[in-house]
C-alpha cells in the first residue's frame, strides 16, 4: 500500500486528493465551461425597451436584426459616449421619463449625431422646443400620411398611445392620430442634422415589433445610420456606484446556475465523505479468531481505544460460544460446567481453562495479546480433536 495513515485515520491531504482527483476534475471542469460560456454569451438585463433585454418588453429583437444587417448597435451611459456618434450615426434614447431635464436637454442638441426619441408617452411640456407630447391615442392602425419615405415604404403602424403636437414647422409629419397630432414628427436641426420623435415607444418592444409594420418603420429609421447609440433612461449618467445595479448584468443566469449547481454538488459530497472518519482498509488482527467480522471490528476499534477489558470480554464471549459448539454442548451451561468441559476434553488442568475463560482482564496490550493467543489456542484444540 503506497500510504502508511492508519486505517482508522483521516486520510492526509495530499491521498485525499489523490483518491477525490476524478470529482475534482469534474468539478474543475464544470466551472471552466460555466466561465467559457459566460465570456462567449451576450450579457442581458430587464431594462425596458433595453438592446439586452430578452423579455417581452425589451428591443433585443430590433437590436438583434439592425446587426444583421451591418449596423453597430452598442449602449450609451454618458454625454461623452454620445458625443463619439458622427453625423452617419442615430442616437436612440428611450425611457424618457427617467432621465433629469439637463440630460434630456443635452441629448436633443447632440452637436454631433442625428437623435431618435422613442416612447415620449405623457412627457408633456419636456420636449419642447420642438414638440409637446399629448394624451391623444389611437389603438387601431395608422396610415403614414405623409411623404417620408421611411413611413411611406412602411405602411400604417399597429397603434399609438399618445400623440405629439408640433411647436415648430417639422420636415416630417406622419402616422396623424388628431388633427394636428401626429404618432411621428422629425425636425432639422441648424447644421442639418436631425431630431425625431416617436410617441409610441412600445412599437419597439420584443413583443410589439412583428404587428402591423412596426418593425419596418424602425427598421427604415435606423438602417442608414453606421452606429446605432442606444440610451435607456435608468443606465444613463449612472451619478454613483450603487445606480450599477440598472446595468446590463455582465455575468449570465447560465454562469450563475452553473455555480450553484457546483457548490451543491461541493456538499453533497462533503455529507458523504463525513459519514465516516477515513478510509476503509482491511486489516488481520494479530491472531486469527474465527469469528464474524463484527467481533474483529470491535476488538480492533476497542483496543485502539485501549479498552483491554471490553476487548477481552468480547473475544471471551465469542470463544465461549465457539467452544460450545465444537463441544456440542447443550445450552444454557454456566462457565464452571463449561470450563470443567473443556479441560477435560483437551488434558488441560480447570484452574488453568477457567484463568483463560474466567479470569482478570488484561491491563495492557501485551497481557490482552497473550489471552487471544490463548482463547484460538483453545478453539484450535477442541476443533482439530473433534476433526480426528
Amino acid at each position: 500500500m503506497s500510504f502508511n495513515t492508519a486505517p482508522t485515520a483521516t486520510p492526509r491531504v495530499g491521498e485525499a486528493l489523490h483518491q477525490a482527483r476524478w470529482i475534482i476534475g469534474g468539478f474543475l471542469l464544470l466551472l471552466v465551461s460555466a466561465v467559457v460560456f459566460g465570456l462567449i454569451s451576450n450579457p442581458t438585463d430587464d431594462n425596458q425597451l433595453s438592446i439586452h433585454n430578452p423579455r417581452p418588453n425589451g428591443a433585443m429583437a430590433l437590436a438583434e436584426v439592425l446587426k444583421d444587417r451591418g449596423v453597430k448597435v452598442h449602449d450609451v451611459y454618458t454625454p461623452r459616449d454620445a458625443s463619439q456618434l458622427g453625423e452617419n450615426d442615430l442616437l436612440v434614447i428611450t425611457g424618457v421619463r427617467d432621465l433629469s431635464e439637463k440630460h434630456l436637454q443635452t441629448l436633443m442638441e447632440s452637436p454631433t449625431t442625428n437623435v431618435l426619441f422613442l416612447g415620449t408617452f405623457a412627457q408633456s411640456n419636456r420636449l419642447e422646443p420642438y414638440v409637446s407630447a399629448v394624451g391623444e391615442s389611437n389603438p387601431d392602425g395608422l396610415a403614414p400620411r405623409c411623404k417620408l419615405p421611411a413611413a411611406f415604404e412602411a405602411g400604417p403602424l399597429h397603434g399609438s398611445r399618445g400623440s405629439l403636437e408640433p411647436l415648430r414647422e417639422p420636415a416630417a409629419a406622419c402616422y396623424e392620430v388628431a388633427p394636428g397630432k401626429f404618432a411621428y414628427l422629425k425636425f432639422v436641426r441648424p447644421g442639418g442634422l436631425t431630431v425625431s420623435f416617436l410617441s409610441e415607444g412600445k412599437s419597439a418592444q420584443n413583443q410589439e415589433i412583428t404587428k402591423g409594420s412596426n418593425a419596418a418603420f424602425l427598421l427604415n429609421l435606423m438602417q442608414p445610420a453606421d452606429r446605432v447609440g442606444w440610451v435607456v433612461g435608468r443606465t444613463f449618467q449612472l451619478s454613483s456606484p450603487s445606480g450599477a445595479g440598472a446595468s446590463p448584468d455582465m455575468v449570465p443566469p447560465a454562469f450563475t446556475q452553473a455555480l450553484l449547481l457546483f457548490f451543491a454538488a461541493l456538499l453533497v459530497l462533503g455529507l458523504a465523505k463525513g459519514r465516516r472518519l477515513g478510509r476503509i482498509v482491511k486489516e488481520e488482527l494479530p491472531v486469527v479468531v474465527h469469528g464474524s467480522e463484527t467481533i474483529q471490528g470491535r476488538a480492533r476499534m476497542y483496543r485502539n481505544m485501549a479498552a483491554f477489558e471490553t476487548t477481552a470480554k468480547h473475544a471471551r464471549s465469542y470463544t465461549a460460544r465457539k467452544l460450545g459448539e465444537n463441544l456440542h454442548l447443550p445450552t444454557p451451561l454456566t462457565a464452571q460446567a463449561l470450563c470443567w468441559e473443556v479441560a477435560n476434553y483437551i488434558d488441560l488442568p480447570v484452574p488453568r481453562v477457567e484463568e483463560i475463560l474466567l479470569g482478570r482482564a488484561p491491563r495492557n496490550a501485551t497481557e490482552l495479546m497473550g489471552l487471544l493467543k490463548d482463547l484460538n489456542s483453545l478453539v484450535q484444540k477442541t476443533k482439530r480433536k473433534e476433526q480426528k
